[in-house]
């Protein structure tokens, strides 16, 4: 039996490793557990492979390492591998999946991050956690404001506002000791707020450093949270064959159900990067309505990309234009960075995206 490993599937794990090596023919010849130290030891002096990990935490650091020592790095996303788990389920069934599954003509792998791109999305990991931490904070605000009979209007501006007042002003419906309760959580707040704007502060900084800035920042419905997070997810746009590929990535093409050759088409698949996607569609629902308020004041004025999105909402309403839209601004963004172009509107406002609406 030839004992060359080709290629190799390795569970990972914090400190314990299940490789499953196999030849050419597809034949195992090698299997073992070896601990962080025995892995990169044994990767370090086999011939260079083709070594494939799942995409979980740490797989890219662990891929940029198998790449230092002139193997082939591949993550294959875990949905990919389940099915060809055998039997019981354990750290060497999940090794041999990963060979199997990898093995296929067909697969699809996950692109490798660079560190830069993991340093991008690791402010944008940390803010979104302040915004969450943030949200909860003033629900709660709002909350014990409630029991003492004060409602105060949506808006983070609102809230602020009122707090500053209900902390200044004497007020018979609060106690002293309620308003120093107060007092430490809008004083919290403020801190994460702060905290909010220094890291798109960062952002800010970083991406204009890129080349690729400018031209995501012309496209409608993209701001500097959905710039950054595209620039990490289209660092190698060549990993995508199209833009229609890169949309279906990111989940916002319909998926389908279909026997006896009857298919039906449903909501949009909603499978990738579902942060980026939320991005894209809360950033084309705020571009949609500021198209509404300039086809209130002149419909003429709108060029024909604005054209396009005023008629796909008045025919299909907020939601499925939003989706529409999402879908078309990743498709634009997946053009600009493959090919190294500028923002065309009259280009963009061609109807491409029927199915998605």
């Amino acid at each position: 039996m030839d004992k060359k490993i080709v290629l190799m599937g390795i569970d990972l794990s914090k400190s314990v490793f299940q490789c499953h090596g196999v030849n050419a023919a597809g034949q195992c010849n090698y299997r073992k557990r070896l601990t962080r130290t025995k892995l990169f030891e044994f990767v370090s002096n086999i011939p260079k492979c083709t070594i494939v990990v799942e995409a979980c935490g740490g797989a890219h650091y662990f891929a940029r390492r198998f790449q230092a020592f002139g193997h082939e790095a591949k993550l294959i996303a875990p949905q990919y591998v389940k099915p060809f788990v055998k039997s019981n389920k354990d750290d060497a069934a999940d090794a041999e999946a990963i060979v199997e599954a990898a093995s296929r003509p067909n697969m699809k792998f996950v692109p490798i991050k660079q560190v830069w791109q993991q340093d991008l999305q690791s402010i944008h990991r940390v803010r979104q956690r302040l915004i969450r931490s943030k949200n909860a904070l003033t629900n709660e605000i709002r909350g014990l404001l409630y029991e003492y009979g004060i409602v105060i209007p949506k808006g983070d501006s609102a809230l602020m506002t009122r707090l500053s007042q209900l902390l200044t002003e004497d007020n018979e419906t609060i106690t002293d000791l309620f308003k120093s309760v107060i007092q430490d959580l809008f004083s919290e707040l403020i801190e994460i707020k702060k905290k909010i704007l220094e890291y798109e502060s960062k952002l800010s900084d970083l991406s204009k450093k890129d080349s690729s800035f400018k031209r995501l920042d012309s496209i409608r419905g993209v701001g500097l949270i959905s710039i950054t997070a595209l620039i990490i997810a289209l660092a190698d746009p060549r990993f995508f064959k199209n833009g229609r590929h890169f949309a279906a990535w990111l989940g916002l093409v319909p998926k389908h159900s279909g026997t006896g050759g009857k298919n039906k088409n449903m909501g949009i698949s909603k499978r990738g990067d579902t942060y980026l996607r939320s991005m894209l569609v809360h950033g084309a629902r705020s571009a949609i309505r500021a198209v509404n308020i300039k086809a209130a004041k002149d419909v003429n004025s709108l060029d024909s990309l604005e054209r396009w999105i005023h008629k796909l909402y008045l025919e299909k309403g907020t939601n499925l234009a939003a989706v529409a839209l999402a879908n078309k601004n990743a498709r634009i963004a997946w053009a600009l960075m493959a090919h190294n172009t500028k923002f065309d509107v009259k280009l963009a406002s061609k109807p491409l995206l029927k199915s998605a609406a």
